[in-house]
């Protein structure tokens, strides 16, 4: 369906084709329109001939002046001659309404003005039809009797009247489409914006009437519910929450910590007395339990064997799974327990004993005479045996067990004349043997242990010092062999 709009534009369209309307001049301000029309249409009801104007002259006439427009429109003046022309209609367009009128004025040089106001909606434009174009909170502007007021910001129209908008709850109205400062509000009732159903006013505000447990709240009123008179829910932090003796159940709060025989619902609500529940609309005992006194609930004999039949028929073969399953994981864990145990002690001791054995003196044997060397941490002592054969010296490699790393093993000469003077006393006499405490830690190790492959051709001579007796064993002398004594 064409609009009001698109009808005067196929008009006007029409009339412009027929009269070779080619000329435009466009304007925006509504008062300077209804001034343009006023002047030139008055003039023809005010004498026999009307004024007649030029394409300069319009143009000038909307360019002075004041360049405060209140109401903007769309302003157009379509005229066929440059030097004469006279207005004819004036035609204005809105959203829901189109005005066209002819003037007083009849030439075939006629020009048509036209006023697009479209852009501005019905709740900000207002057309009246009055001699007397006045209108608080609006800017108006009249041509003939024809008026349209434009409301200020924060007004609307309301029937040719600019109101008030955005009116919060408490605020006085005449339309609810006034109140639009509230959320939840947009209602005038009796002259005054409230709130909508299902929400109650406080401080300008509408909030939710009947908050659930765990909604929002800010309100005690909030909490409670005019239907069922629920006045036993507060807001707490927020949240409504059932008062001192209540229960929450179901989002409502009932009454709790009852007693037996009192009135109940649910079997919550029975929470003063100890194993109690809502039988038949009463806080009653359980089964098994009998009441002794208005609190209490105690156990029956009755009851007791009963209890202890069902747990032997029911819990019996469950328990006994669960005992045999216990004992194999508690006996797998413990085995585990004490293998690992005994693993790590063996560990341990094995290491000890590997860095803590004392490594034993070895001893390498050559084809000479074997010579030891006794010597203690102060003074060295090097006794040497007398060997048959004349003045031929011998070459001694002396090395004690404990020698430190840094000391080098020493050689020592001795000729025949030396060992001669030396006493049977001393010779292979290691320790200083006139009443001194040795330490526990020198001593020496003479051993002479002969394989019989090198017993064949050459004589070992070792010295061997018995600890017990003081005595000194020695080897055959037929060969000048040499032993060396070495710690591995």
């Amino acid at each position: 369906m064409a609009t009001y709009r698109q009808v005067l534009s196929y008009a006007l369209l029409n009339i412009f084709l027929k009269s070779s309307a080619e000329k435009l001049i466009r304007g925006n301000c509504l008062d300077k329109a209804f001034s343009f029309a006023t002047y030139y249409d008055y003039n023809c009801y005010q004498s026999t001939r009307c004024y007649s104007f030029s394409e300069n002259s319009a143009k000038d006439f909307f360019k002075r002046g004041s360049t405060l427009c209140n109401t903007t429109c769309e302003i157009s003046l379509y005229f066929k001659n440059q030097n004469r022309n006279k207005l004819t209609s004036v035609s204005m367009v809105f959203e829901s309404y189109n005005y066209s009128t002819p003037t007083g004025c009849s030439s075939s040089l006629d020009a048509q003005l036209v006023i697009d106001c479209s852009n501005l909606g019905r709740e900000q434009l207002g057309i009246l039809f009055k001699s007397d174009c006045k209108e608080s909170n609006a800017n108006c502007s009249n041509w003939d009797n024809f008026c349209v007021c434009h409301c200020d910001s924060g007004y609307f129209m309301y029937y040719g009247h600019c109101i008030k908008g955005n009116l919060v709850v408490g605020d006085l109205c005449e339309s609810s489409l006034q109140c639009t400062g509230s959320e939840h509000s947009e209602l005038c009732r009796d002259g005054v914006c409230i709130c909508q159903k299902e929400y109650l006013e406080h401080n300008n505000s509408c909030y939710l009437n009947n908050v659930l447990e765990a909604g929002r709240c800010v309100l005690d009123t909030q909490c409670r519910e005019t239907e069922n008179n629920q006045s036993n829910r507060r807001c707490v932090n927020g949240r409504c929450v059932c008062e001192e003796g209540y229960a929450m159940i179901n989002h409502t709060c009932h009454e709790a910590n009852l007693s037996l025989n009192k009135s109940c619902i649910f079997n919550d609500q029975c929470s003063g007395s100890p194993y109690a529940s809502c039988f038949g609309e009463k806080c009653s005992c359980i089964e098994g339990y009998q009441a002794v006194n208005s609190t209490d609930c105690v156990l029956s004999m009755h009851g007791l064997n009963e209890a202890m039949l069902k747990t032997e028929s029911h819990e019996s073969p469950r328990d006994n799974i669960r005992a045999i399953l216990g004992a194999l994981l508690g006996g797998l864990l413990f085995g585990i327990i004490i293998t690992t145990g005994t693993v790590y002690v063996l560990y341990r001791r094995s290491r000890y004993s590997i860095h803590t054995r004392r490594k034993e003196p070895g001893v390498m044997y050559a084809a000479n005479d074997t010579f030891d060397d006794g010597r203690d941490e102060d003074t060295f002592q090097n006794n040497v045996v007398a060997n048959k054969s004349k003045d031929k010296q011998k070459k001694v490699l002396n090395v004690s067990p404990l020698t430190r790393p840094q000391e080098l093993p020493e050689y020592s000469n001795m000729s025949e004349k030396e060992s001669a003077m030396t006493t049977m006393d001393d010779v292979y006499n290691h320790l200083n043997e006139k009443g001194e405490t040795q330490d526990e830690d020198t001593y020496d190790h003479a051993c002479a242990a002969a394989k019989r492959s090198h017993l064949k051709d050459l004589d070992d001579y070792s010295n061997i010092h018995n600890m017990d007796d003081g005595t000194t064993m020695l080897g055959g002398t037929e060969n000048d062999d040499y032993s060396t004594l070495e710690h591995n």
